[in-house]
């Protein structure tokens, strides 16, 4: 098939990317999260989201992956976890966390006590499989985590469709976590 267009990116490199309304959410690497308008034509590359250094840390703070679920918008990105709201331009960082090696997320909504509560699912690395309740995007709370058998790397994750599982990979297995 043809390319119909193309944008260029400067300081990094595409890695994930996300939608919210005619926006779209590139995980930049080290350029951090790049929007890029896709109601113009050509689409036009806007302002970029700097993910927030982590001093001191193991691994570089580098957007790795993004992930867009109603007004939050998580950034996996290495050495850092962070939480941005999407309720009004230019959008706010809310939360940072510090992780192993954070590389992948996912969102999921589910009934907690009658409530609807808004979870994202981290991967990092040793770190395992970590829990954050979104539910409040200004006050995010830290569930905890879910650490793979012999330290395994977890490197991508995916929620099944019931809400009741989460599939974790490693380099070398899989590994199904209940939710």
């Amino acid at each position: 098939l043809p390319t119909t267009a193309q944008v260029t990116f400067n300081g990094g490199f595409s890695q994930s990317i996300d939608v919210f309304g005619q926006t779209l959410f590139v995980a930049n690497g080290p350029g951090g999260i790049q929007l890029v308008q896709i109601n113009t034509s050509p689409p036009t590359v806007g302002d970029a989201l700097s993910i927030q250094p982590n001093v001191g840390a193991d691994s570089p703070t580098e957007a790795v992956d993004v992930k867009v679920r109603g007004l939050n918008l998580v950034v996996a990105a290495g050495s850092m976890i962070e939480l941005f709201d999407l309720s009004t331009a230019p959008y706010q960082s809310v939360a940072t966390f510090s992780a192993t090696y954070a590389s992948r997320a996912e969102f999921l909504e589910q009934a907690v006590n009658g409530e609807t509560h808004l979870f994202v699912y981290i991967t990092d690395n040793v770190g395992g499989l970590r829990v954050f309740d979104v539910t409040n995007s200004t006050y995010p709370i830290n569930i905890g985590s879910v650490l793979l058998p012999n330290l395994e790397t977890a490197t991508s994750v995916l929620i099944a469709n019931d809400g009741q599982h989460a599939f974790v990979g490693t380099a070398t297995s899989l590994h199904v976590v209940r939710l």
